[in-house]
């Protein structure tokens, strides 16, 4: 989205930041974290801090994978949106009826 203005773009990214918070307190989510913890716990009574550092940065790069990919995915519904919005709001029938 190289072609919209740099405020555009910061206030997507505002905005995919809220959801991506909202998104992480849903209580669907809840057994899921709980999961996450305990296996954490596990690693960490289990492993040696060389395999926990690695794992560290394991952990790290996924989290970064998953958050490009996540803000693609936001960034191309926000162009899909738009690519259906823009059209309507300019067809003849839109402007008749408002």
């Amino acid at each position: 989205m190289e072609h919209w203005p740099n405020w555009f773009l910061d206030a997507l990214k505002l905005r995919f930041d809220a959801s991506a918070l909202t998104a992480q307190k849903q209580y669907a989510l809840f057994p899921v974290h709980q999961k996450l913890a305990a296996l954490n716990d596990a690693i960490r009574q289990q492993a040696d801090d060389g395999l926990l550092v690695l794992l560290s940065e394991w952990e790290d790069m996924l989290n970064h994978k998953h958050n490009i990919e996540k803000e693609w995915l936001y960034m191309q519904g926000v162009q899909d949106g738009i690519r259906i919005i823009y059209p309507a709001l300019h067809s003849s029938d839109y402007r008749l009826a408002h």
